[in-house]
């Protein structure tokens, strides 16, 4: 069984091969490096990447406001509908607001000491208890979870929440559109001759461009979200639990696997109701001033002071004080 010091020992030793391979492959080939790091790290994974879920976003939106509800009205009650209309349209805000929320706001990062103990070994600069290296950032994050390459972001003390509510928002987005548009899914893929969207002649609003060529367009949108909604849902939703799991017991991704690389358990000792509790109040942010009903399931902005504190000994001495962002 390995001892945690010897799991960070190796953890640090990975961290340090990484920096020493890249700053071979810098000195090596200077100019090729630094245009792919910008390619890879600005074009790529900040441009190129949220360019791709807006644009998932927008489509989805675009299925659901003109084909599938519009489709329902012919099996469910008007007021339904509309009620569809107004909780649907908060499931995507929120999803959008955390994705961006998680994506573009800092982990946190402990702040310029090379004096206090201990040290990374990589950055040279102080390393918190339950700070861990990124490789691909090339810093220190506070709490680490892990680094989201779909993100282009690392998962940390101050945007884990967000990240956690939009896997949330993402997957019940997802099984509410399966669940409500089910009529739009069977009727559409499995007889599209019949009782279909272009069959009901609900596409004359827009003058008939989605029923063009014999209806293939809503065929082939409809296939492609009833395959993007389960896919979500297996995977996303998952991974969402997972999450849950993990917070409920007060540990991180990261944490978890050295545990399991320690030869212990994530799971072993669960611990008692109040205390998953009192994990998920820290966690979310949740203080005598904030509820849930008004912090969690409206937007919200705030960072979760108390669980950020958690990640660094300083947690008498305030918030910005502490951390850069």
């Amino acid at each position: 069984m390995a001892s945690r010091d010897g799991i960070l020992r190796a953890e640090d030793d990975c961290s340090v091969a990484v920096e020493r391979y890249m700053r071979r492959l810098r000195s090596c080939s200077p100019t090729f490096y630094y245009i792919g790091r910008f390619l890879f790290r600005r074009v790529f994974a900040i441009v190129a990447l949220k360019i791709f879920f807006l644009a998932l976003f927008v489509e989805v939106f675009f299925f659901v406001y003109l084909v599938a509800l519009p489709f329902e009205t012919l099996y469910k009650p008007i007021w339904l509908i509309y009620a569809f209309h107004v909780f649907g349209f908060y499931l995507f805000a929120c999803t959008v607001l955390y994705f961006f929320m998680s994506s573009l706001t800092s982990p946190g990062h402990p702040l310029k000491d090379t004096t206090d103990l201990p040290l990374c070994r990589v950055c040279e600069n102080h390393k918190p208890p339950r700070a861990h290296h990124c490789s691909v950032c090339g810093v220190c994050v506070l709490k680490m979870d892990h680094h989201c390459v779909w993100l282009n972001q690392c998962i940390g003390a101050r945007n884990h929440r967000y990240f956690v509510q939009f896997l949330g928002y993402l997957s019940f987005g997802m099984l509410f559109l399966l669940t409500a548009a089910h009529n739009t899914f069977y009727r559409n893929i499995s007889s599209p001759d019949a009782e279909s969207y272009c069959g009901a002649g609900l596409d004359d609003f827009l003058g008939g461009v989605l029923c063009g060529g014999g209806g293939v367009i809503v065929v082939t949108l409809t296939f492609f979200n009833f395959m993007l909604t389960i896919v979500c849902i297996v995977l996303v939703g998952g991974f969402f639990l997972w999450n849950c799991a993990l917070v409920s017991v007060g540990t991180t991704y990261i944490e978890c696997l050295q545990r399991v690389i320690m030869g212990g358990s994530t799971f072993a000792d669960l611990p008692p109701i109040k205390n998953v509790a009192h994990n998920w109040k820290i966690f979310l942010g949740l203080d005598g001033q904030r509820s849930f009903w008004r912090h969690i399931l409206l937007p919200s902005f705030h960072v979760s002071e108390l669980y950020v504190e958690e990640a660094t000994p300083l947690a008498t001495v305030q918030l910005k004080e502490v951390y850069v962002h």
